[in-house]
């Protein structure tokens, strides 16, 4: 695997500091594990690095924001927000962060912040910068969740990596049930990412909860995403072949949201593969 992965880069500690509250199999996860790295943050990566007691109480605070008995930090939510599942950055003070973009734009301008700015200031640059962000955020999720739960369908185990990342919340016995369940949650989902099969899908040699499902009245969106993505792969490609960075020698809020992106698919063996063979600069990177 390369340098790309992220196999538990989080420092662990015993007290109470930074956590990231999300799973290694979350692009945002890992979009937001950059940003916290370039920035200083001395970040712990829960439930997977966290003891029981730990990840009970961050849990209980990730809920209470969820369930609206308390308010996070930041960005402020306004009747039509909702939060989502993952990831969440808790302060030492257990403040409460979320939102990947808007975490990067709360990095750069908290009073103790010494790095370069992850938005850069120069106005063609920074929005070069937030079309970029906002483009993998959401084509770029599309990609990657097509290619676990589709092209990497018959290797991945991702529900068992999620089932470990969450094992001192899950007991033992029941760990293989909540990886099924997850897989089977996440094929689900394929056509709410746009990932839609063709009306066969028994011609998938898979288990039937694993069969990516197709949509009445929808056309199979398989072949647009895996050339969307081949396409993506082509034109980032030689940019990081001829520079660092996306926007130059700096690393900016582009190169963690590509990063989350391409890191999340170097864990499934099949998409992998196609990625390494068709973008060896872009694996090589490593925020």
């Amino acid at each position: 695997m390369t340098a790309l992965v992220v196999t538990s880069n989080f420092r662990r500690v015993a007290s109470m500091q930074w956590v990231l509250w999300g799973s290694e199999l979350s692009p945002f996860t890992l979009k937001v594990a950059a940003l916290c790295r370039y920035s200083g943050l001395d970040v712990r990566l829960m439930p997977a690095d966290g003891g029981r007691i730990a990840n009970l109480r961050a849990l209980a605070r990730v809920t209470a924001a969820r369930r609206g008995w308390s308010r996070p930090a930041y960005p402020i939510l306004t009747e039509l927000d909702e939060l989502p599942l993952v990831p969440y950055l808790i302060d030492p003070r257990r403040n409460l962060l979320f939102d990947s973009s808007a975490i990067a734009d709360w990095l750069d301008n908290r009073p103790a912040a010494t790095h370069p700015k992850l938005l850069p200031t120069s106005g063609a640059v920074r929005f070069a910068a937030r079309l970029i962000d906002e483009y993998f955020d959401e084509m770029g999720l599309y990609f990657a969740h097509h290619h676990r739960w589709v092209v990497s369908a018959s290797t991945n185990d991702a529900g068992q990596r999620l089932a470990h990342e969450f094992r001192t919340l899950v007991p033992a016995p029941f760990r293989r049930r909540f990886a099924e369940r997850f897989a089977a949650r996440q094929v689900r989902r394929l056509p709410y990412l746009f990932s839609v099969a063709a009306a066969e899908p028994e011609r998938y040699d898979l288990a039937f909860h694993r069969r990516p499902p197709g949509r009445a009245g929808f056309p199979p969106t398989h072949e647009l995403l895996e050339e969307g993505f081949r396409r993506v792969l082509d034109r980032v490609e030689p940019v990081l072949r001829a520079q660092p960075f996306l926007l130059g020698e700096r690393f900016s809020v582009a190169d963690a949201s590509l990063y989350g992106q391409i890191a999340m698919n170097l864990s499934d063996p099949m998409a992998a593969a196609m990625i390494e063979l068709r973008a060896a600069a872009t694996c090589a990177r490593r925020p």
